[in-house]
């Protein structure tokens, strides 16, 4: 994959996304990623108040993060978004109120403005039609680090199936040299991660979603991380 320095504002963006596009984060002390489980945890409880959790696979962390982000206009070629999938069982509706996930910052580290988050039906094994998108929401992040607790603020209300979720991040580029990926997980759960930019600035061909692994050079993992919280009902 390769970038056209002369279409953006800043060649010094070449050797970041490329660098960044399925990076390995510096990573923390044990005992700080300690406080920050803690502090997210206590964020979703203060904030969710008595949701469950519908849906948690925020473990298993293999040290690399796929960028999932919505740049400044000028940089819209470069837009992207991760997706994995869950599943609602039979029998039940899910009530979904709170996203959690683990991102990682890569460059100055500077805090994103908002999240979008979008809910897909799954079509043969990928992100379908769109069934819900929240966006410019501002998630909790007690350390700053791109791990963000999000508050929808309209319930996203899911029958029996399996659907996928994207979370990405709207930093401008130009601003903060600041990129934002998505930890990934594994062993896979479910069907493979899947990314997708609309615009091709990457030259990877994934104009529509397609398995992350077949769109990224190296790094991207079968999954990410990532938990659900809400009300059921049924069984």
């Amino acid at each position: 994959m390769n970038l056209d320095t002369e279409r953006i504002d800043h060649a010094a963006l070449a050797l970041p996304l490329l660098v960044g596009i399925a990076f390995r984060p510096a990573r923390a002390s044990a005992f700080a990623l300690a406080l920050a489980a803690s502090a997210l945890a206590s964020a979703a409880t203060a904030e969710g108040g008595s949701l469950v959790d519908l849906w948690a696979q925020n473990d298993s962390d293999i040290g690399t993060a796929t960028l999932s982000q919505n740049f400044e206009p000028d940089l819209d070629a470069w837009d992207c978004q991760a997706a994995d999938d869950f599943v609602v069982p039979k029998g039940e509706t899910w009530s979904i109120k709170q996203v959690e996930v683990s991102g990682w910052y890569w460059g100055n580290g500077i805090a994103a403005k908002s999240e979008n988050v979008v809910f897909y039906r799954n079509a043969g094994g990928l992100p379908g039609r769109e069934v819900g998108r929240y966006t410019e929401l501002v998630g909790a992040d007690p350390h700053h680090w791109g791990a963000f607790v999000i508050d929808l603020p309209r319930s996203m209300k899911l029958g029996p199936g399996r659907y996928w979720i994207s979370v990405q991040a709207n930093i401008d580029w130009n601003v903060t040299a600041t990129t934002w990926g998505w930890e990934s997980r594994a062993p896979k759960r479910g069907r493979a991660a899947a990314w997708v930019n609309p615009l091709d600035g990457f030259e990877s061909g994934c104009t529509s979603y397609e398995v992350e692994s077949t769109c990224l050079d190296g790094g991207a993992g079968s999954d990410h991380m990532f938990v659900l919280r809400g009300t059921r009902k049924g069984s």
